[in-house]
């Protein structure tokens, strides 16, 4: 009998464990959409923004474009490859990477890519890594890649990390 009344307490302590870990989790994200809110509402000063947190996308109407922001939540060090539309996955073990390693996929990229402007204005999709990324790669082939510059377009997305947004939209906006 001594040997189970061990387990209760073990459990809780997990369960706690478990709980704060999940709160400090939903709480970094919140503080990341935050930052990404912020950023967009400060540079696109004329725009009305919407967050839709179910698909982690942001919504912009401005009088020049309409905005569609894709939040992409990547663990620190790793890398985005982009190796069609809707194929964006995240590599966590970039020195152990192969062909064969199975996927972690960025989840709504067929929804974000689907959505369709709600006014006569030109639509600007914009996918933004948050914390950062090591690297955005995009197949070109089977063979051969590139790396994904802030500026550059994949597939009619503009993929940038989040310290790169704010001069981004500046640039855009001027134009």
């Amino acid at each position: 009998m001594n040997e189970l009344q061990w387990i209760v307490p073990i459990i809780g302590i997990l369960f706690s464990a478990f709980s704060i870990f999940l709160f400090l989790f939903r709480l970094q994200r919140k503080k990341q959409v935050q930052v990404i809110m912020s950023i967009i509402t400060q540079e696109l000063i004329d725009c009305s923004c919407t967050y839709f947190s179910n698909t982690h996308t942001i919504s912009c109407i401005s009088d020049k474009y309409e905005y569609s922001f894709k939040m992409v939540f990547m663990p620190s060090g790793s890398e985005l490859i982009i190796t069609n539309e809707t194929y964006w996955c995240i590599n966590t073990n970039l020195s152990g990477w192969k062909r064969s390693t199975k996927p972690d996929l960025v989840d709504g990229v067929t929804t974000f890519l689907a959505k369709k402007p709600s006014r006569q204005i030109p639509m600007k999709r914009i996918a933004i890594l948050t914390p950062s990324a090591h690297n955005i790669t995009r197949y070109l082939n089977e063979s051969d890649v590139e790396i994904v510059k802030p500026g550059d377009i994949a597939y009619g997305v503009y993929f940038l990390r989040v310290q790169d947004l704010a001069d981004f939209l500046a640039k855009l906006e001027r134009k």
